[in-house]
């Protein structure tokens, strides 16, 4: 891994729409590079060691592009309700795609029989209590913290947003259950247009609670 390779990694990210396959090791070969820059700057000094320090930041933030982009596809994947799991997936990106499928499904079943007054038929398993088994990230994890999950409170008119790095339109309908960029989700909520789901609990945020 260097610089170069990286940056053709996060380009090759950013212009397409699915995921792109990478090798299983691919956040390890990074963890090397920037370990071995490291290294290389410990006693170094002058015009080297500031060339490296520059390096090293720019490969800090394509590591990081790299990583958001690929988990804001997957949770994109894992909302839209697709009948098997997504190629290329790496190994933590299956394990987060299929536990948010099985809380959003699990939120669709309890609001939705709450509407309707009886249990929806959706996929996966149910505990005793009707009830999804798989569980969201829960603690202190911020995989998820540039995404929001939220209940659509009424029929909402078509509107540009970003998806992917791009703009793309959003067209929500009431009763939408629908995995958001955090920015248009609280947009949303302050208008009153959606409540945010607590990823934690299975439920409303007590400050975003419907009118």
């Amino acid at each position: 891994m260097d610089l170069a390779k990286l940056w053709r990694l996060v380009d090759d990210e950013r212009n397409s729409s699915s995921l792109q396959k990478l090798p299983p090791t691919v956040y390890e070969q990074i963890a090397t590079y920037i370990h071995e820059l490291q290294e290389e700057m410990r006693d170094l000094e002058g015009k080297r060691r500031v060339y490296l320090e520059d390096e090293l930041k720019t490969a800090r933030i394509k590591s990081e592009e790299l990583f958001e982009r690929r988990i804001f596809k997957v949770v994109g994947l894992a909302s839209s309700r697709l009948n098997q799991i997504p190629e290329n997936l790496l190994s933590h990106e299956e394990r987060l795609y299929s536990e948010v499928v099985g809380q959003i499904e699990g939120l669709r079943s309890k609001i939705l029989k709450g509407i309707f007054g009886e249990a929806r038929k959706e996929k996966g398993d149910l505990d005793s209590e009707g009830r999804f088994k798989k569980s969201f990230i829960k603690g202190d994890d911020s995989i998820l913290v540039n995404f929001s999950i939220v209940r659509v409170l009424s029929d909402i008119p078509v509107f540009m947003g970003v998806h992917n790095g791009k703009s793309r339109e959003y067209s929500l309908k009431r009763e939408d259950i629908v995995v958001l960029p955090r920015s248009h989700a609280e947009g949303l909520c302050k208008k009153k247009a959606a409540v945010e789901i607590d990823i934690s609990k299975g439920e409303v945020y007590e400050d975003a609670k419907e009118d």
